[in-house]
Order: C-alpha cells, then structure tokens, then sequence
C-alpha cells in the first residue's frame, strides 16, 4: 500500500543558465540595442548598395560612357556619387566599431580599476558636521 505525501513535492531547481541570460541581457541592455541598431542599419545600406542603389549608379556610368568626349553630357552624377559615399560610409562603420567597442570596454576596465573601493557604510568620521547643527 502506498500513502500519499501531504504537500506536494517542490518542482526540480532549474539551471543558472536561464537566469544568467536574464541578467546578461539586463545588465548589457543598451550595448545589446545599439549593437542591434547598428547592425540593422549596416544591413539596410548594404541591400541598398547591392541593389537599386548600384542599378542607379551603373545606369549613370553607362550614360557617362555614351557620352565620349561632348563638351555636353547629361549623365545622373548625384547617383553615383550617392554610390561611393554609402559604400564608403559602410565601409568605415563595418570596420571602426570593433575599435570603438575595445576602446570603450578598455576605459570602462582601467576607471573600474582606478577608482578605489567604496565603503559599505560611511564611517562617523566620514564627512565633517555643518556648523550649527546639533550635536547627535
């Protein structure tokens, strides 16, 4: 015969690993929509560049080719020009973050290495009384 417990048995402890991402995430909240942001907008640009933004820029070399040598040629020079300065821009945000980033985390590690650990609890003679205050 079998007797039946009177409370019910505590659910299984589940791994720190859940929580940790929790507090990962909290704690690198800001890092992590920048991050997102910045890798959202490199995306956009580069399916920009690959597509109507190249379309444009190559119809206009090809305008500027048929032209020869005219002394009057009509070609869409904003098109290309828009061409380089987002593939340029790209480029440089693509390969200066990881820079930025290490330089960050560096300040960030030497200050929290430079600054002296803080006390729980003032001590009494911490900060000096007022003038005029009561004694207490």
């Amino acid at each position: 015969m079998t007797t039946a417990l009177a409370t019910p048995a505590a659910p299984a402890r589940a791994t720190g690993v859940p929580r940790q991402w929790r507090w990962l995430a909290r704690l690198h909240r800001p890092a992590l929509i920048c991050g997102g942001a910045l890798a959202l907008l490199t995306a956009a640009a580069l399916l920009w560049l690959g597509g109507p933004l190249t379309d444009a820029s190559a119809a206009a070399w090809k305008a500027y080719n048929a032209c020869a040598w005219d002394e009057v040629c009509r070609y869409d020079q904003d098109a290309i020009i828009l061409y380089k300065e987002v593939y340029t821009w790209t480029t440089a945000a693509v390969l200066a973050v990881p820079f930025l980033v290490a330089a960050w985390a560096a300040a960030r590690w030497s200050a929290a290495r430079r600054s002296p650990a803080r006390p729980a609890s003032p001590g009494p003679r911490a900060s000096p009384r007022p003038a005029g205050w009561p004694p207490g």
